[in-house]
């Protein structure tokens, strides 16, 4: 049977109101299946889709400056400031979502913003490592760049802007052949696994006085860091950029064995392994039996942990599909990039989950439909909370809480990615 093939009979079991009990590594599980109600499945148009996926990408576009830097924060409030910071792992992720978008419709404002940003990230933020192994490379955050509040801290070269770093760069190689160099993609890769222990865990942070910090770990950067080196493998077909990626994705697996719903909602590992399977799936020898049955079923556990988060009953509709119970829109965003990730690996004997998986996005991505602005000067903009834009503009000049109307670059980035992922499965 076709993906698509199963993705129509995965949803034609969906039965109105049937509680069923789903077994699986770590326990069992009861599920509701909730009525399907046009308040719960909203039909998605694909012509407003198209034009929200195209409002997105001239939104970060036009949110570039002339250096290559994006406008990293704004606000819908015009009466809020906002403060003068900077996210170098953020910039790389808009230049990943900039490279589907790309590869979805090809426009020369893409690769124009996607070589800019590039040379802006090569330019403020590679650096060697280590004076006596010049080759190794990573993606530096500099206090000075990133502001608010971090003068005074040390430059870090983190795992996860590294790894991004390394995907943001070689988004904009695939639509600029030989821009970027090969001697600093394997740089990149060769520090990625400096960082990597033996049991395929990483160190989060690198500094040149204190070395490695292996007190602090962040939850995505194992999976940015993986998504990193698979891309390189893809550009430098060297199998010790696939093995790592592999020993990462198996130790977060072998990590989370067990633990059931209280695994994290691991966006990044699912983005990660989707496309580490895909590549085996080219070379069998690759990824051993068991290991693709843990990175399988680890990929099961963190769908059915995202599916329990999905806010289905809320007083205030217009949260109905979202994944948090404030209206935040990037917590919706990155689980459906994960949960759309997933379906190329969830196996198809899975028909239930999968059916669950389809309704979840399927409310997920009418829920970021609504949050998008629609007009004016910052249409295609994702504010950080969900807001209903009053009838006389859709600027908010006063609010209580100056933030929920914030718009952080990685806002429109998640929402773009999911967007674009989301046609691709309607197409």
């Amino acid at each position: 049977m076709s993906q698509s093939g199963a993705v129509r009979a995965s949803k034609s079991i969906l039965l109105a109101g049937l509680f069923v009990l789903m077994a699986g590594a770590g326990g069992a599980y009861l599920f509701l299946l909730r009525p399907q109600s046009e308040e719960l499945l909203p039909k998605v148009q694909k012509e407003e889709l198209s034009q929200a996926i195209q409002w997105a990408t001239e939104y970060i576009q036009g949110a570039t400056h002339e250096d290559g830097k994006f406008v990293y924060l704004r606000n819908l409030n015009l009466d809020v400031e906002p403060k003068s910071k900077y996210n170098i792992l953020r910039h790389a992720g808009a230049m990943y979502a900039l490279g589907m978008a790309e590869t979805r419709r090809p426009d020369p404002r893409n690769r124009t913003v996607l070589k800019r940003s590039a040379e802006f990230l090569l330019s403020c933020c590679l650096d060697d490592t280590n004076s006596e192994t010049s080759s190794m490379k990573g993606i530096w955050s500099d206090p000075q760049i990133e502001g608010a509040g971090k003068s005074g801290k040390l430059r870090e070269a983190k795992l996860g802007g590294t790894g991004l770093g390394l995907v943001g760069l070689l988004s904009a190689e695939k639509f600029s052949n030989g821009f970027v160099k090969m001697e600093v993609a394997r740089g990149l890769g060769e520090f990625l696994l400096f960082m990597q222990e033996p049991d395929g865990s990483f160190a989060s942070k690198f500094d040149k006085v204190k070395g490695k910090n292996t007190q602090w770990h962040s939850l995505y950067y194992p999976g940015e860091a993986a998504l990193g080196l698979i891309r390189l493998y893809e550009f430098d077909p060297n199998s010790r950029w696939f093995e790592g990626a592999l020993k990462a994705l198996d130790h977060l697996a072998q990590k989370r064995e067990g633990r059931g719903m209280k695994v994290e909602s691991d966006h990044w590992a699912l983005i990660a392994t989707a496309e580490l399977l895909k590549i085996s799936a080219l070379h069998s020898t690759m990824v051993t039996a068991p290991q693709r049955e843990r990175l399988v079923q680890h990929g099961v556990q963190i769908v059915r942990k995202m599916l329990a988060e999905q806010v289905l009953d809320h007083r205030k509709k217009s949260l109905l599909g979202g994944f948090a119970q404030d209206g935040a829109t990037t917590p919706t965003a990155t689980r459906l990039e994960g949960l759309i990730s997933s379906l190329s690996f969830i196996p198809m004997d899975e028909s239930l989950l999968r059916a669950q998986l389809l309704e979840a996005v399927d409310r997920g991505i009418a829920f970021l439909l609504r949050t998008q602005v629609k007009e004016g000067e910052m249409r295609g903009a994702i504010p950080r909370i969900m807001y209903i834009p009053t009838k006389r503009s859709h600027i908010l000049r006063s609010q209580k809480d100056p933030k929920r109307t914030e718009v952080r670059i990685d806002y429109v980035q998640h929402a773009l990615s999911a967007f674009i992922q989301y046609e691709s499965i309607l197409n």
